[in-house]
């Protein structure tokens, strides 16, 4: 069952060029999407929506649609899936995709924990689609049972090779790749637009890196930062959809490449 042949923004954008003739398509990571609005004839409008990191546009536009209802698509049909144990809905979705033909990304779907199963048990889960998702709405249900290998059984090689990072950390001061790379800039999601110069926002970029604790990175026409889909940069943290990468930052107690996660809301 393959609901959308790629992710729900590929398909929108691959909708809006279709039944527009644009002289230039629309990309995918070219636009930034509001808040999903709900309306009476069971459709959604997606309200302005402005580019950033294009030079082919500006300027606002909205698009009316409906999205696929995951009650409808499923019915009462609760697929079983049994694999390995997982502590969140997001974590389990790349299996959901596998087993199910599905796209869904993180954004798609609203996460819950899931680390109170224990191994080899089952449960019905459901699974939400987030209210801002682009192609998905509505509910529908799993049962998942979950495996827990013996970790014994499961390492066949015990012998590893040496730990290394793909950031040198003999730098002389701590590795600022490792000091962001875990943490969640979503809240400032709204605000991390990158243009050919930099932060297109700096003063709020900065005002972001004071309230983390990095009050010393420079955001002024900083042509060294680049915004990229987490999937396109293996070393990113692929728990978020987007990262920004600061490079070559060199200041008062950290070294090294800023690592800015988000999610787009």
């Amino acid at each position: 069952m393959l609901l959308l042949p790629g992710s729900s923004e590929e398909a929108l954008v691959g909708l809006i060029n279709e039944q527009n003739a644009l002289a230039v398509p629309l990309e995918v990571g070219g636009l930034y999407y509001g808040n999903v609005k709900s309306l009476a004839d069971g459709s959604i409008e997606l309200p302005s929506v402005t580019m950033y990191n294009n030079e082919d546009y500006e300027g606002y536009a909205r698009w009316k649609y409906r999205r696929i209802n995951f009650d409808q698509v499923f019915g009462g049909v609760r697929p079983i899936i049994q694999d390995l144990g997982q502590t969140n809905i997001h974590r389990l979705l790349p299996i959901l995709n596998k087993r199910l033909g599905l796209n869904l990304q993180p954004i798609d779907i609203i996460n819950e924990p899931i680390d109170w199963l224990g191994g080899n048990e089952q449960a019905n889960l459901v699974i939400k689609a987030s209210p801002n998702s682009l192609g998905y709405e509505g509910t529908f249900v799993i049962q998942f049972i979950r495996i827990r290998p013996l970790l014994e059984v499961a390492i066949a090689e015990k012998k590893l090779d040496v730990l290394s990072h793909h950031n040198p950390l003999d730098l002389g001061k701590p590795s600022l790749d490792m000091a962001t790379w875990g943490l969640d800039f979503s809240h400032y999601s709204n605000i991390l637009g990158v243009a050919w110069y930099g932060w297109t926002n700096w003063p709020a970029v900065q005002k972001m890196f004071i309230e983390m604790g990095f009050p010393d990175i420079p955001v002024f026409m900083t042509q060294s930062v680049k915004s990229y889909s987490t999937k396109d940069v293996p070393e990113a943290n692929q728990d978020f959809t987007n990262v920004c990468i600061q490079t070559g930052i060199d200041i008062n107690g950290y070294k090294g490449d800023a690592y800015i996660h988000f999610n787009r809301s």
